[in-house]
Formats: C-alpha cells, sequence, structure tokens
C-alpha cells in the first residue's frame, strides 16, 4: 500500500443540512482496495484517512468551516469524521487576503442614449456579468435606471433592514459560513447598511415549459428546491408557464487531482495545471489530415493504439476517417481562446465553443477531433449526419471512445454538440455511457 495523501481524493462536494457544513470527500478509482478493505484494520487506516483528509482541507478548502467529513467511494459511505478547526479562531488569512485585493463595487445611473453594451464596456465587464450581479433579465435599459458594477475579484451585497445571514445566504445561493469566512465574520451579528463580500452564484434566465413544476426545474438543474425558491423570491410552490426563473449556476472551480487516469474529467468546474504534459504521447498510425509533423497529432499511448483499430475497423467497413487534432498544450490553447475572444466578442461568448486554457480535453492527451472527405476536412456539427460520423458514434465504444459533447446534453457538459470530438475512456466505461446515453460528468457523478 502506497502512503496515503490528498491526493487520494478525486474530487469534493460541499453540503449544508441543519447541523452545519458537510464536506464530501470521493476516493479515487485507484484507492478502491483501500476502501473494501478499511475494516480490516480500523484504527491504522483512520489515522491514514484523517492525515490526508486534514492534508486537503488545508490545501484546498481553508476556507470552509465543515463540522463533518465524509468519505466516499462512488455512493458508497466508507467513514465519518469530526473537523477539528484550529484555524477557525479570528479572522480567516485567506479572507485577509481577499480582502487586500477588494476593490468596492459602485452604482451607475443609466444616461439617455446608454444601453446594456456600453454599460458593460464603460465598466470593464461583460454583459451577462452585469446582468446576473444586478439580477437583471432583459435587454432594455431607460434612463434614470441604476445598477450596481462589481468591483475587482468580488460581488457586494449591503444588508437591509431586517435581513439576517440565513437569509442573505439563501437570498444569494450561497451558505452562511461562506459569507462569514470571507468577510472574517466571528458571529451572526449584522447591521442595516453593512457592506458584505459574497459569493454569488451565477444564474441563467429559464422560461417555465408546460407541465414544468418547480420541483422537477430544481432538479433537472441539480440545484434545491428550497434554494429555486428562495432565489427567485417565490412564497409558494406554484409556476406558470411562461414565467421565467433564475436558475443558480454553480461556479466552483477544482484542479484534478489525478490528471493521469484514464476517466480524468476536465471540463469549465474541473482543469488542468498550466505545467501538465502527459508522458507517454505517441503519434497514432493512423490518416492525418496533414502529412507533416505536428504536436496535435500526439495521444497518449494507450489512446493511440485504441484509435489506430478504431480507424483499421472504419475502412474495412468502407468508411474514411481523418484524425484532425489531438494534443494541445495549455500555451496552445491559450493561443486559442484568445483569438476565440477577439472572433466573439467576449470570454463568455468564446467559451461556448473553445475551452479556457487548462479547462481542454485535448490537454489530457486522450483526445482527437475526428473528419472525413464528406465535410471537406473540417470540423462542423453536419458531420453527425455523414455515414461517417454515424458509424463513428455507433462504433468507438466498441474501441473505448464516446462522443464527449453529444447532442442535447449541452447544459451538462457546458460545450455545444461536437460529433467530431471523441475521448478515450476504455471500452467497459465507454459502453456504459453509451448504452446508457450520459455524458462523462454523469457517469462519474460530477455535474
Amino acid at each position: 500500500m502506497k502512503g496515503v495523501g490528498a491526493d487520494m481524493f478525486a474530487y469534493h462536494k460541499i453540503l449544508e443540512n441543519r447541523d452545519g457544513i458537510v464536506i464530501e470527500l470521493y476516493l479515487d478509482l485507484q484507492w478502491t482496495e483501500f476502501a473494501l478493505e478499511f475494516d480490516k484494520n480500523p484504527k491504522e487506516n483512520i489515522k491514514r484517512l484523517e492525515d490526508a483528509v486534514w492534508q486537503y482541507i488545508v490545501d484546498r478548502l481553508p476556507e470552509v468551516k465543515a463540522k463533518t467529513v465524509r468519505i466516499m467511494l462512488g455512493s458508497i459511505l466508507i467513514a465519518s469524521l469530526t473537523v477539528n478547526h484550529a484555524y477557525a479562531a479570528g479572522i480567516n488569512p485567506a479572507a485577509e487576503k481577499a480582502w487586500a485585493n477588494y476593490s468596492p463595487p459602485s452604482v451607475y445611473s443609466v444616461q439617455s442614449g446608454d444601453s446594456l453594451f456600453k454599460i458593460a464596456e464603460k465598466a470593464g465587464v461583460s454583459i451577462e456579468r452585469l446582468k446576473s450581479v444586478n439580477g437583471f433579465l432583459g435587454d432594455t435599459v431607460y434612463a434614470g435606471q441604476q445598477f450596481i458594477i462589481p468591483g475587482r475579484n468580488n460581488e457586494v451585497y449591503v444588508v437591509q433592514p431586517g435581513d439576517t445571514l440565513y437569509l442573505i445566504s439563501h437570498r444569494l445561493g450561497t451558505t452562511v459560513e461562506q459569507i462569514k469566512t470571507s468577510n472574517g465574520l466571528k458571529s451572526d451579528v449584522i447591521s442595516a447598511g453593512q457592506w458584505l463580500r459574497v459569493s454569488v452564484q451565477r444564474k441563467k434566465a429559464y422560461t417555465v415549459r408546460y407541465g414544468d413544476t418547480l420541483y422537477n426545474i430544481a432538479g433537472r438543474y441539480k440545484v434545491s428546491f428550497e434554494l429555486l425558491k428562495a432565489v427567485n423570491g417565490l412564497k409558494s410552490n406554484a409556476v406558470n408557464t411562461g414565467q421565467v426563473l433564475l436558475i443558480p449556476i454553480s461556479g466552483a472551480k477544482f484542479i484534478a487531482s489525478r490528471p493521469d487516469s484514464l476517466m480524468v474529467l476536465v471540463n469549465k468546474s474541473y482543469s488542468l495545471t498550466s505545467s501538465y504534459e502527459p508522458q507517454d504521447m505517441v503519434v497514432p498510425d493512423v490518416d492525418f489530415t496533414s502529412g507533416e509533423y505536428s504536436p496535435k497529432k500526439l495521444m497518449r499511448q494507450e489512446a493511440a493504439i485504441a484509435l489506430e483499430h478504431l480507424f483499421l475497423q472504419a475502412k474495412q467497413h468502407g468508411i474514411d476517417l481523418y484524425a484532425l487534432s489531438g494534443y494541445r498544450s495549455y500555451q496552445r490553447q491559450e493561443e486559442i481562446f484568445s483569438n476565440n475572444i477577439k472572433k466573439y466578442g467576449s470570454p463568455e461568448s468564446a467559451n461556448r465553443f473553445s475551452a479556457k486554457p487548462g479547462e481542454s480535453e485535448h490537454q489530457t492527451g486522450l483526445a482527437m477531433d475526428i473528419t472525413a472527405p464528406s465535410v471537406y476536412y473540417s470540423i462542423s456539427q453536419s458531420f453527425g449526419d455523414t455515414a461517417e460520423g454515424r458509424w463513428l458514434k455507433q462504433n468507438a465504444p466498441d474501441f473505448g471512445f464516446i462522443i464527449r459533447y453529444p447532442e442535447g446534453k449541452e447544459e451538462v457538459t457546458g460545450y455545444q454538440y461536437e460529433p467530431w470530438h471523441v475521448r478515450y475512456v476504455g471500452i467497459e466505461t465507454a459502453k456504459a455511457i453509451s448504452m446508457q446515453r450520459i455524458t462523462l460528468e454523469e457517469y462519474l457523478g460530477k455535474y
């Protein structure tokens, strides 16, 4: 058994119940044997877990004051530990640092001739963020209307008469403990007019459809029923067709703890470091759209061998496939994303089609963009309607690949439909994902 460290955990979740904050730490799959044999030497294994848990919390969750930590293997509870926060006394150093970088917000009164675009441009923020901060759903502004212009690295809430931390946290989609930690508060006492630094969840507008209920909308977007009501100020459970609701969208960010794992999840929430580069990359022996060598031809060895078998099977079936783009470094993705910002006008718009550096699956060396002569060797959604695209979707799982961004799953993956982008996860996993018609996020329970 290797020494236990914080990297034994693949990811975490932060929950809140009536007893306070609970952290769930999910064991990486390589620790399955350790988990299954946990009861054979409970005293020694508890000590190992405690060391790993405290290291994980100190390194990655210094501001979260949880009372309990649950150790999970998938949906199985392995152990439950009580947290001893020696750092709980006084102001959290991380909170002090956050305040050092703090700049207060301002209130802007709309002038004649203003538009959302002009206001956002003056403020140096995106239209999406301006609307989110102000809970604004429309696109038309009028003279005299007031907008909060967010300051640097923060969102601010001004305490109103009758407010409590509990009411504020539910209204803004955060927690009491997170507000207290961010502001260095030692008690729950607040006063009207006080400014609080808060981590406000991003929100998207959703128009209620016929047959919708508040409960199934909450389930669809993986938010609590109570939070959905609180964010929208609803007094009852009734919703009407055509009604517009604000849906809190999690903005949590995590660094992939096991980037070399074939099951590593890389998306808008789980990213790779700028220094990560797979060490076992080779050029697969398949047809490429270009003849000369390029780093984008590289894949990790296991994925490359699987791709060779996939392409060989395609040829035997009369299907002509061409590899277009595989490995992409953090620095190369940085260049691509910067160009897309210029092309689409803002980081938010560019991020619908292009990954930010560190958030691209291409950096794992497990992904490949595939094309065909029928789409003129380009990447296009129309590829999914071609004989080659349909064959790829049907047969890729037999070789360990999935269509990473399937149609109709944009809300889960965060990206538009990409029938050309395949990701290697291994044959057993690929078949399970394909059979259930789900995404990698849904298979891992990280969405």
